[in-house]
């Protein structure tokens, strides 16, 4: 587990909910620090570790991303920020801070280099359930000979951060909700070639198939902190699972959903 040596800056409430930090890692890398006591709790570090951990399996690209801690030898710049590192302590979740990144335009999406996984991208937020895919959640990197998208931010993943076992509905996989919820953000991908057809939609929903099961999702559970296992507790943890299994095995129904509100 890697440490947060400095915490840089606070992000206000209006740069997203959990009030992130940037950090400088023990490696020496920048990262978005999320720690345990954000306004929206321990959920949002699984929440985030769970959901990119998915994406990481599934090839979809996204910052580098893990499990960090900081404690009191965890610098804090005392003339940006007026809390002390007692604030930030714990075991938290780490991104990687991305530079020379903006958000996707209509204009900015056509030149993406990676366009091609927009279905792949669209068919990860239905079987995580995650409605808040918009332009400020897909990053596009302008370095020289890049132009990646970057898909990131699953705080609002599993349904909302305040997920728990009442809110899982399984079976709701011909809802509509992720997609009506998300249509401006994949409408810009779409418009700026990337393909969603029945042909895209069911190479990857084959992919999620063959990837996505039982032990991968055991294996991503079983490596979160245990301080996370007991604040969440066994119930939660299993209903997710169940939940995204359900969705995983949904998933033609999903892409016939998609396919009928694209009027195809």
């Amino acid at each position: 587990m890697i440490h947060v040596d400095e915490i840089t800056k606070q992000y206000e409430y209006e740069s997203g909910c959990t009030c992130p930090v940037l950090s400088v890692l023990s490696n020496g890398a920048r990262a978005i620090y999320k720690y345990p006591n954000n306004p929206q709790g321990k959920i949002i570090l699984f929440n985030e570790y769970f959901s990119c951990s998915i994406a990481e399996i599934l090839q979809v690209t996204s910052p580098r991303f893990g499990i960090a801690f900081s404690d009191e030898h965890t610098r804090v710049c005392k003339e940006k920020i007026d809390k002390d590192w007692s604030y930030y302590s714990g075991i938290g979740f780490f991104s990687e801070y991305l530079e020379n990144v903006s958000p996707i335009s209509r204009r900015s999406a056509k030149y993406a280099s990676n366009i091609s996984e927009t279905a792949r991208i669209i068919l990860l937020d239905e079987i995580l359930n995650n409605a808040d895919r918009h332009s400020e959640n897909i990053l596009i990197d302008f370095r020289e000979g890049s132009n990646a998208l970057y898909a990131i931010d699953y705080s609002h993943a599993i349904g909302d951060p305040e997920w728990d076992c009442n809110s899982l509905k399984i079976g709701d996989c011909e809802s509509p909700h992720v997609w009506i919820e998300n249509r401006d953000c994949y409408d810009m991908l779409i418009s700026a070639g990337g393909i969603v057809t029945a042909e895209s939609l069911h190479k990857e929903a084959e992919r999620i198939r063959m990837s996505i099961n039982a032990e991968a999702i055991n294996g991503i559970i079983n490596s979160i902190p245990d301080d996370w296992k007991k604040d969440l507790g066994s119930s939660r943890l299993e209903a997710v699972e169940q939940y995204v299994l359900t969705r995983v095995t949904g998933i033609d129904s999903i892409c016939d959903m998609i396919l009928k509100e694209r009027g195809m």
